[in-house]
């Protein structure tokens, strides 16, 4: 089982920042040996994503708009020795991204969502929230 958490919560428009997921693996099967339980952990993560889509809150907006997809992202991300995925995310191309008519502005909320491959399994995390300011 994998758990994600975003590190990141707050950033602001026109900076250049790395969004950090961090994941933590857990072995759930008791009678497995804690050695084989340590080397499942150390398992790396393989075709990595990141989707960041703005979030709108008005009426007459789509509710929500991707500005990056897991494909436009795959070539921008980093994996540490630990498993947190590093996305390098320059908000000043967010207007180059997306048309701003559909965001209501590039200030505001988006979710973020990593997609990854551990051993025989593709995990898409839960949309994690960070706000632009």
């Amino acid at each position: 089982r994998t758990s994600n958490r975003l590190t990141n919560k707050h950033v602001s428009l026109g900076s250049k920042v790395d969004i950090k997921i961090t994941t933590e693996m857990t072995v759930e099967n008791r009678n497995i040996d804690q050695n084989v339980k340590n080397i499942m952990k150390d398992i790396g993560l393989k075709n990595v994503g990141v989707k960041i889509e703005k979030v709108n809150e008005g009426s007459n907006l789509p509710s929500r708009v991707t500005v990056s997809s897991f494909a436009d992202t795959s070539g921008l991300i980093d994996i540490s020795a630990d498993n947190t995925i590093v996305h390098s995310w320059d908000t000043d191309d967010l207007d180059l991204n997306a048309n701003k008519s559909s965001m209501g502005g590039f200030a505001g909320t988006y979710y973020v969502t990593a997609q990854y491959d551990i051993l025989n399994q593709k995990i898409v995390t839960t949309p994690m929230t960070i706000i632009v300011t």
